[in-house]
């Protein structure tokens, strides 16, 4: 009865008319029960059916109808028992020349069984145009929104090739520049010149001090200096002897006396290029 995943509409149609063995209803039950998407279908089913008994048009029964059906069965009846009586045939041999003829012998239940069959085929039908429409409905929306997505990947393939496009860098708003030094070294004449700007504010017992590293012994202090208000700050042509190859400067805050060596952590430090004179 399913195909091991979920039940057909056909059999939910059966089902929602109770037209089913008890076995398969059983069975049919169970699965509705684990199965959210079948019993999902399972209502709309009912709800399609039970719209369709309403769409029905209800007439009255005829005047006398009652009356003659019960006289019809009863005559039935008697001509039944009489050919039995006479015959003395078991009535499972009877044949289908004993059964009065004519369009009103036949049971009632023939002409219901084939408006059931119809309702039954037709809401099999109903049921499976509306799953198809609900795959065509998820299909085209699947679809606009794959159109979408390549309509936007397309427009941004365009603005990052389009030559006429403005590329802006952006930086954080009113951010305080790095502190910054630059040394000029002539060792042959022992000078020296130091610029640095964007310098922190130091406290009155401290100061800013110039480092010569050399390529061999200990660092050499340069002089100190401390920043303006705007954090600029020079040291011009301090006492330095002359020849000294230096291979790196560095700055530190020391004591406001200076100190004999520097005090971690290196606030600003570069390499001296190679080849100076």
């Amino acid at each position: 009865m399913t195909d091991g995943r979920h039940i057909p509409q056909e059999d939910l149609a059966f089902y929602a008319m109770g037209a089913l063995t008890p076995e398969e209803a059983a069975e049919m039950r169970a699965h509705v029960d684990a199965c959210a998407l079948c019993r999902g279908e399972l209502a709309a089913a009912a709800g399609d059916l039970a719209l369709m008994a309403m769409s029905v048009e209800q007439h009255a029964v005829p005047e006398g109808a009652r009356q003659r059906f019960q006289a019809r069965i009863a005559e039935d009846a008697g001509v039944a028992a009489e050919s039995e009586s006479s015959t003395r045939v078991p009535a499972q041999v009877i044949s289908m020349e004993a059964l009065p003829r004519g369009r009103a012998a036949w049971p009632m239940w023939v002409a219901w069984g084939a408006v059931a069959a119809l309702v039954v085929l037709a809401a099999g039908l109903e049921l499976r145009v509306r799953s198809l429409d609900r795959q065509l409905q998820q299909q085209t929306a699947l679809v606009e929104v794959q159109q979408a997505a390549n309509a936007r990947a397309q427009m941004v393939m365009e603005l990052l090739s389009a030559p006429n496009a403005q590329h802006v860098l952006l930086t954080a708003a009113k951010s305080k520049p790095a502190p910054m030094a630059k040394a000029i070294y002539m060792r042959s004449k022992g000078a020296l010149l130091l610029q640095a700007s964007n310098l922190e504010p130091l406290p009155g017992d401290k100061t800013y001090e110039l480092w010569v590293i050399p390529m061999k012994g200990a660092p050499m202090a340069a002089g100190m200096f401390k920043p303006d208000a705007a954090g600029n700050a020079s040291l011009v042509m301090p006492d330095m002897p002359i020849g000294v190859e230096a291979k790196a400067f560095g700055v530190t805050i020391e004591k406001a006396g200076g100190a004999s060596t520097p005090t971690m952590p290196i606030v600003l430090a570069g390499a001296a290029p190679a080849g100076g004179l």
